[in-house]
């Protein structure tokens, strides 16, 4: 015995699917904002921890002995050799450490 199912069926159909499409969007979207709530305090820490500092030596790379604005770090480093010598071994090791660490 066959049976048909009509355009009525696939509709009612249709429309329970799109009912619970949407309750498990709903459901992925209010776990997804919980699992954030959970990373929230982890996330402030990094941000207090590590983020801040490295933007506050940033902007104190900036200023001169007299507190006003200057490149002069920047130019001694650019000029300087040993700089130039510590950061090509500085990324030669990192290279190397790369790429044989697997």
């Amino acid at each position: 015995m066959s049976v048909a199912i009509g355009t009525a069926g696939e509709d009612a159909l249709t429309g329970i699917e799109k009912v619970n499409e949407e309750g498990l969007r709903q459901d992925a979207l209010r776990e997804r904002m919980a699992l954030f709530g959970l990373c929230s305090p982890a996330l402030i820490l990094v941000m207090v921890v590590m983020v801040v500092p490295v933007g506050w030596l940033f902007y104190v790379s900036f200023l001169a002995d007299d507190g006003s604005f200057t490149l002069e770090h920047y130019q001694r480093m650019v000029e300087s050799k040993s700089y130039a010598r510590i950061f090509r071994n500085t990324f030669a090791l990192a290279t190397a450490d790369s790429t044989f660490s697997r």
